[in-house]
């Protein structure tokens, strides 16, 4: 018996843990859970498990509760893995969720990075660009940024380097976005402060950057137009007024950085969600 102890003793000193997590005198592996709602940049983010045609709560603790436009419903479709609800857009009753915005969700500037990152579901092809998120200027009559699903089915990520031009800042993934299939979907902009090509758009679908071309990732330096009117999430803006580019589906999980993000954290909330846990605390 000494002998079977002493050599099952050999083999647990031969082991080598994750972590230095202790249970019952043994070490063991863990994972770190990360809650990318409580980032410091994290400048709005919403589980979308509101209530049908409630409003939706920030998590971010920047007060970016968003309005109801239309009875926006709430939807038992969610990521798989994932618990509570998302939103349900539909295209056909002009549905949307924003807020008059001049603080944290107006992110600008010439040296500016951001990150947006959302799940999505299609529920159809509308023929035109399905709008994730939006931000709009309605003094200069034009975006900001936009993540959305162009008429191509590709996921693109735009940033408005001034109210006069929308096209210079335009990443388009190569994947054709899928009809009743949930989605991930991350529009990045890296920015080093100094200029040049190491700047870049990027787009990245279910945790992997959507390569095409020159289209993806898309060099840029021209940094992000000031507009400060309003945020929305389903639609576009035209000429201060909701466009007709909706978005027709579910919407799950949405987060707004005024950072660009690692890699490893687009892998890693992709996995895992926004708050570690794949569908918020609520």
């Amino acid at each position: 018996m000494k002998i079977i102890a002493l050599i099952f003793s050999l083999i647990l000193a031969t082991i080598q843990p994750c972590s230095a997590d202790v249970l019952h005198g043994y070490e063991v592996s863990s994972v770190t859970v990360v809650d990318y709602t409580q980032d410091a940049n994290c400048m709005g983010a919403w589980y979308m498990n509101g209530s049908a045609n409630g409003t939706e709560t920030d998590r971010s603790g920047n007060s970016n509760t968003l309005s109801n436009n239309n009875s926006v419903g709430a939807s038992s479709s969610v990521p798989s893995g994932y618990s509570g609800n998302s939103r349900d857009f539909e295209s056909s009753e002009s549905d949307y969720l924003s807020r008059v915005d001049g603080g944290t969700l107006n992110i600008s500037g010439v040296n500016q990075p951001i990150t947006i990152s959302a799940w999505v579901y299609r529920e159809s092809d509308t023929g035109g660009f399905e709008v994730i998120v939006s931000k709009y200027d309605f003094g200069n009559d034009n975006r900001q940024y936009q993540l959305l699903i162009d008429n191509n089915d590709k996921a693109s990520f735009i940033i408005v380097p001034s109210g006069t031009s929308v096209g210079t800042g335009t990443s388009i993934g190569a994947t054709s976005i899928p009809i009743a299939t949930w989605t991930h979907i991350v529009g990045v902009y890296r920015d080093d402060g100094a200029g040049g090509a190491t700047d870049q758009i990027e787009v990245y679908v279910d945790g992997v950057l959507d390569t095409n071309g020159a289209s993806n990732p898309k060099t840029y330096d021209s940094g992000i137009f000031n507009g400060s009117s309003i945020f929305a999430i389903g639609v576009n803006f035209g000429s201060g007024s909701p466009s007709t580019d909706f978005f027709d589906g579910p919407i799950d999980e949405l987060i707004v950085f005024d950072r660009s993000v690692t890699v490893d954290e687009i892998t890693d909330i992709y996995q895992d969600g926004i708050s570690g846990n794949k569908g918020g605390n609520d």
